[in-house]
């Protein structure tokens, strides 16, 4: 946040690492899991963090790991009537999430499957909204 603030290039220090990036952005999405309450500066500065990582996407690196958080595995947070209604108002997104309907069951037989509503990636967007609803 402190780089944000003043104009310098943020993700520069992870180009030369770049195989550190997604363990440190895992880490990041990991600290609203915890069981730790975060005070109110700390959320302040999550929040931040979060808006600051979302205004870098024209960084590949960045881009790689935030669009997943907004992907179409973000969906199985809807209730089911909005996402009926959405798929059927967009058909080629009901394409898309037949398929991905189909790859989560095919990965559900193997070991060390997380259901996508458990998965860090798929919870960030809900939790941070609802965080923000529940101030």
């Amino acid at each position: 946040n402190e780089k944000f603030r003043e104009g310098v290039q943020p993700w520069t220090c992870f180009h030369t690492r770049e195989d550190v990036f997604p363990e440190f952005f895992k880490r990041v999405l990991l600290l609203k899991d915890d069981d730790q309450d975060l005070r109110m500066h700390e959320r302040t500065t999550y929040l931040v963090f979060s808006i600051n990582i979302f205004q870098s996407l024209e960084d590949e690196m960045v881009r790689g790991q935030v669009l997943r958080l907004v992907s179409l595995p973000l969906w199985q947070a809807l209730s089911p009537g909005r996402l009926q209604l959405e798929l059927h108002a967009h058909s080629q997104l009901a394409k898309h999430w037949k398929s991905l309907l189909k790859k989560e069951q095919k990965a559900a037989v193997k070991a060390g499957y997380v259901p996508p509503r458990q998965r860090p990636e798929a919870r960030f967007v809900p939790g941070l909204i609802d965080e923000f609803l529940g101030v």
